[in-house]
């Protein structure tokens, strides 16, 4: 899975439970919407080759829960800011109750009119909910 447009990954740890790992977040470079519309219709087309590459190294049977809902009367971006409710444009794969080894969620966020970025979070489901701290 090629992900250029990475900027940054972090792994949280629980210091409380001898340093064990909590989850592991990729953050996208943040994307600029440059179309006249702001539909972030180039965005979208990148949160599905994300999706599908996130598709092909989960086991198989993991289906995702897929939420493309974009904020009306607003830009793309502008309406997935977390201020603003309503909106939501992201992929789960949940743990299955415990069951797979992590859960796994891809969701877009936006910044202001023009810019968002994407989020991964894969989550040890032993350890959500635990006090986590980076390392």
């Amino acid at each position: 899975m090629h992900l250029d447009d990475a900027a940054a990954v972090e792994a949280w740890f629980d210091r409380a439970d001898g340093d064990r790992l909590v989850s592991i977040e990729t953050r996208s470079v943040d994307l600029v919407d440059y179309t006249a519309k702001r539909d972030g219709a180039a965005v979208r087309q990148r949160f599905d080759q994300v999706r599908n590459a996130l598709e092909r190294l989960l086991p198989s049977g993991a289906r995702p829960i897929v939420q493309l809902k974009p904020a009306e009367g607003a830009s793309f971006f502008d309406g997935l800011r977390p201020e603003k409710p309503g909106a939501d444009y992201s992929a789960f794969w949940p743990d299955e109750g415990k069951r797979r080894p992590a859960s796994v969620q891809l969701k877009l966020a936006g910044l202001d009119q023009r810019k968002g970025y994407w989020r991964i979070v894969v989550a040890n489901p032993q350890r959500q909910g635990q006090r986590a701290a980076a390392k």
